[in-house]
């Protein structure tokens, strides 16, 4: 892994090839002796090192935000002092997730005085160089050869940098925000949102607003990104990394160690708040189990804790496995904080910021166009207003009809690296490539569908020799796969239904992913249908509202890519002809099935959006079925 003085320096060939390395250096001013002949040293070896300075006022929060963002390496000086100053400790947890943001080591660790390990949080897992007194000149020249300045020019830095701050969330922190510093309002949380909606970043901006919280608060962040792989599936070793207690001289974790951990917080005769990120890289039983001894923990800590003592608790993760329900004895329950796409709102104001010239039917239009083209994800939002500012904001026709080069160039990466990725897809069942295989090629058919039943695998499964082959391949049998995909971080949760439901936003860029010409997705759209035909004709009861439904959005999808001109006339009618298909008044009675397609109609958001070009054509369509149902009564 490269230190500082050694990224890319062979193709940057040494000095003067370049910009200079941006180096942060953080310490405390006990400590300015010290990092002051390491910064002067480091810049005689070419870098460029930031020095805080006067640390007050709102400029001095941007310009260390800034360049933490731009630096290319982050280190910290650590001693007693600089591990009890507020602001050193909030350099280190922003620094922290720009290390896994880069995906790289960005953070290093100088001990300048003696320090136990003990309440130093992340960093205690991170290799420390030493540099303690006598910090003589040989020990510092040390110091920078162990930095990877070892005498040849520091290579200069490149790596991408956060690039916006959408302004969004508001409620979402206020809530949290409001309940840590309310007495008697819930103490633990879940953040939870499929992969790259705003779980890290939102716990980041709970630590930023760490100074509205009253009382003042401890706070502590852990990231399972950034522990040793064997920590993801110790939830032992998770627990006493997050609240930076010893770990226990035995295996086991019971009673007995719940009070020990809880009277270590007691001690501490503060507000403190736990935060977990990442959480979903723990299987379902780790999570359990944590979840026990968090909220053990947190009951005995209530029962004797003073005033000035609360424990609160966040935990972003992608799924909710293993932390729903009553904690430990009965509660407490563990509040959902659930994250979704932005809305068209927010990507005005990102517009905006960026192009303060637009008219106003312009700034309508890009931001109606990026907001489809991103399906409101932040990071495909992100690549999209890069690549919006990459034209000046003048491609916006490229932009109104979302072409697959732009897609591919702002949703394609994503999609490969995070939506499909093995913790997406396989988040408890390891990095196994034949059952990755088989869950993205059910994915493939899967997105044609707004819900998924065992039905439609076995649909697939009986008319697709190649996907059978990758089953048995993988092991499993229809229950498998079944169970498989619900357990997938695509999964939407929060849908009270007997079947899986993917993220709108995901299934909908996961779609045009898969199918991205009008030919393959005519194709999709006709195969759904045969399929809903097929399924009806076998003796659905039930089900028939929802393959009504599904087959009318199926048609009115075609119809969108076949005829556009004539939507307008030409659905009503498709619709009538769906009722006569599928009509069957010996097992639904005609009221009771009007009542549940309309009703399912009528709250169907993205079935509306669809005709949102068409004023008035969805209540058309809609009233067309509630009287073919019923005969006009």
């Amino acid at each position: 892994m490269a230190r500082p003085g050694e990224r890319d320096r062979a193709s940057n060939g040494g000095a003067g090839a370049g910009p200079a390395t941006r180096i942060f250096l953080s310490y405390t001013g006990a400590d300015s002796d010290i990092a002051n002949r390491l910064s002067e040293a480091m810049r005689e070896r070419g870098a460029e090192v930031y020095n805080y300075g006067d640390r007050s006022g709102e400029e001095f929060v941007r310009r260390t935000q800034a360049a933490l963002e731009n630096a290319d390496y982050f280190v910290a000086l650590i001693s007693p002092d600089a591990m009890e100053s507020a602001w050193c400790d909030l350099e280190r947890q922003a620094a922290y997730h720009r290390q896994i943001e880069l995906k790289r080591q960005f953070v290093y660790v100088v001990q300048v005085r003696r320090t136990t390990r003990t309440g130093t949080g992340f960093l205690r897992v991170a290799s420390w160089i030493d540099l303690l007194e006598p910090q003589t000149p040989d020990k510092i020249a040390k110091t920078l050869s162990a930095l990877g300045f070892d005498g040849g020019a520091p290579a200069p830095g490149a790596g991408p940098t956060p690039w916006t701050v959408f302004h969004n969330r508001e409620d979402e922190l206020n809530r949290l925000i409001n309940a840590l510093t309310t007495s008697g309002t819930p103490d633990l949380w879940l953040v939870v949102s499929p992969p790259k909606l705003g779980k890290t970043w939102f716990l980041q901006e709970v630590l930023r607003r760490r100074a509205a919280l009253d009382p003042p608060c401890q706070i502590q962040l852990v990231d399972l990104r950034s522990l040793p792989l064997e920590y993801r599936h110790d939830w032992v070793r998770v627990l006493c990394q997050l609240l930076d207690i010893p770990e226990p001289a035995s295996a086991t974790f019971e009673q007995g160690e719940c009070v020990t951990a809880a009277a270590a917080l007691v001690k501490r005769d503060r507000a403190q708040l736990y935060l977990l990120d990442s959480a979903d890289l723990m299987n379902k039983a780790a999570a359990v189990r944590l979840r026990w001894a968090l909220t053990t923990i947190h009951r005995l800590v209530k029962r004797r804790s003073s005033g000035k003592t609360r424990v609160s608790l966040i935990v972003a993760s992608r799924h909710k496995d293993g932390w729903e329900g009553f904690g430990a004895q009965g509660g407490p329950r563990i509040v959902k904080v659930p994250l979704a796409e932005f809305t068209e709102d927010v990507v005005r104001l990102a517009v905006r910021e960026l192009a303060d010239d637009l008219s106003a039917d312009d700034l309508d239009q890009w931001s109606d166009g990026l907001c489809r083209l991103s399906e409101g994800l932040p990071a495909v939002l992100a690549q999209s207003l890069r690549w919006a500012e990459s034209t000046a904001f003048l491609a916006i026709d490229d932009c109104q009809v979302a072409t697959q080069a732009v897609f591919d160039k702002v949703a394609r990466p994503y999609i490969k690296d995070d939506l499909l990725a093995t913790e997406s897809l396989l988040p408890f069942a390891g990095d196994d490539p034949k059952r990755w295989a088989a869950l993205e090629a059910a994915l493939k058919f899967a997105v044609r569908y707004r819900l998924l039943t065992q039905s439609h695998l076995r649909y697939h499964i009986e008319n697709n020799a190649v996907f059978q082959q990758q089953l048995e391949a993988a092991g499993w049998n229809q229950v498998d796969l079944w169970q498989a995909m619900g357990q997938t971080a695509l999964q939407n949760r929060e849908v009270q239904e007997p079947w899986h439901v993917l993220h709108r936003p995901i299934r909908r860029l996961l779609y045009r992913y898969y199918y991205p010409d009008a030919e393959s997705r005519h194709r999709s759209h006709e195969q759904a249908r045969e399929f809903y035909a097929k399924w009806a004709a076998k003796g659905a009861g039930s089900e028939l509202g929802p393959i009504l439904v599904e087959s009318l959005w199926h048609e009115t999808a075609k119809l969108l890519h076949t005829s556009p001109a004539t939507v307008s006339e030409d659905l009503p009618r498709t619709a009538v002809q769906l009722v006569e298909e599928f009509r069957r008044p010996e097992i639904l009675e005609p009221s009771e099935y009007c009542d549940y397609v309309t009703e399912r109609l009528t709250a169907d958001r993205e079935f509306e959006m669809l005709l949102r070009n068409f004023d008035g054509l969805f209540p058309r369509v809609v009233s067309a079925i509630a009287e073919t149902i019923t005969g006009g009564a």
